[in-house]
């Protein structure tokens, strides 16, 4: 589940093993014991290993609104976590930047350190976005073009879905 380790953050993932095949990002901030879940599919196991890692949810960021980036939202928000559209400002490095094209609203979160970039339904293993459910191509093309294209090239992609397989 750790898959990303740096010298403040560590970034874990929870693969959904459905359909969708998405991925639940939860970015770990050891020093503070703080974490911020990065669309949570399930909110009940987010929950539960949070307590069995002794982190306390700080926030729930959401790279865009359709429901399998959501799913979890209820659970978490229930619990007294609340849906953030930045990451706190004690969590330094992290940019929140827009993406749109597969949604209108679509944003991502990129680390200069990693470089990582948590592309949500922007970018993928081999492939990017549909535009079915609120899309537009031209501006995901925009989008590629304007900003994803100039990414340093060690940018590590973490993608909201494991779509290798069926995109090769």
């Amino acid at each position: 589940m750790l898959i990303l380790r740096s010298p403040f953050y560590e970034v874990h993932r929870i693969f959904a093993g459905h359909s969708l095949r998405n991925y639940t990002y939860i970015v770990t901030h050891p020093a503070t014991t703080t974490a911020v879940v990065i669309d949570p599919w399930d909110g009940e196991s987010v929950l539960a290993w949070a307590r069995a890692q002794g982190l306390q949810l700080v926030g729930v960021f959401n790279t865009h609104q359709h429901h399998d980036h959501i799913r979890g939202n209820a659970v978490l928000s229930e619990a007294g976590v609340p849906v953030l559209d930045a990451l706190p400002e004690a969590w330094p490095g992290w940019q929140v930047w827009a993406s749109p094209g597969h949604t209108s609203e679509h944003r991502v979160l990129f680390h200069d350190a990693g470089p990582w970039l948590l592309s949500g339904d922007t970018v993928f293993q081999a492939g990017v976005g549909n535009c079915k459910n609120g899309g537009d191509p031209g501006t995901l093309y925009r989008t590629l073009r304007d900003w994803l294209t100039r990414l340093p090239d060690a940018t590590l992609v973490l993608p909201g879905h494991d779509y290798l397989k069926r995109n090769l």
